[in-house]
């Protein structure tokens, strides 16, 4: 129970401070890519191998570990209609692993939402990807 309120209070988190270099407007969503001195450019998109609904909902936050286990948190910047999740961000040069993923349900109310939220830790997948600085 404890490690589902962490959850929903860490993703109102990021939800609040939204996703460096991107910029919403309405249903457009823009991109920065500046070049910046030792870092790069993620985009990473997961597809639900269910159809999305109320009760199957799309991943909203993505972690990832590089190297020294360091974590970065990755919000989804794709719409509510949209099938899948896309995450954008800026991280430094080097290889990473997805750690695990989370989402939070709708419903009115926290218990709800805690209720209907979900977590999958990926730490046992291999699922790696390098950052290479200037680069997507």
């Amino acid at each position: 129970m404890l490690q589902r309120i962490l959850l929903v209070a860490s993703l109102a988190t990021l939800c609040a401070c939204g996703t460096p270099g991107v910029q919403r407007s309405g249903s457009s969503v823009s991109i920065e890519q500046k070049p910046v001195a030792g870092e790069g450019y993620v985009l990473l998109r997961m597809q639900s191998a269910r159809p999305t609904n109320v009760f199957n909902p799309k991943w909203q936050m993505l972690r990832v570990a590089d190297e020294s286990g360091r974590s970065f948190e990755l919000s989804d910047i794709s719409g509510p209609q949209s099938a899948g999740a896309l995450f954008y961000t800026r991280l430094p040069a080097g290889a990473y692993r997805v750690t695990e993923v989370q989402t939070v349900g709708p419903g009115p109310g926290l218990l709800l939402a805690l209720l209907a939220g979900d977590y999958q830790d990926l730490r046992s997948r291999e699922l790696r990807f390098v950052v290479r600085e200037g680069a997507l």
